[in-house]
């Protein structure tokens, strides 16, 4: 019986991983080149830095310090840039035509 319980559990895990690997969002876009230091801020509200390639989603918030700067492609490839002291809100991802 014991043996039943841990295989019931271990399947109910594995269908619990895959639903949320198929909920979750789509990126809005991704890092572009940057410089100096520019942070994300997520859900949680904790700054977390950023790359190059890093995906970038919607209800991301995106700083970058005085001397910094970044670059953000966008869904329908379209750049986006924030420079020292900016700050920006991704609020919708959306192809264009």
């Amino acid at each position: 019986m014991n043996a039943m319980m841990q295989n019931m559990k271990s399947r109910l895990s594995r269908a619990a991983t895959d639903v949320q690997c198929a909920t979750m969002a789509a990126p809005a876009g991704f890092i572009g080149p940057s410089e100096g230091r520019v942070v994300v801020y997520r859900d949680d509200g904790k700054p977390k830095s950023i790359n190059p390639g890093d995906p970038v989603f919607v209800g991301d918030v995106l700083e970058a310090d005085t001397t910094s700067a970044v670059n953000v492609t966008v869904i329908g490839m379209t750049t986006l840039s924030v420079g020292g002291n900016g700050r920006m809100v991704v609020t919708q991802a959306r192809e264009t035509e």
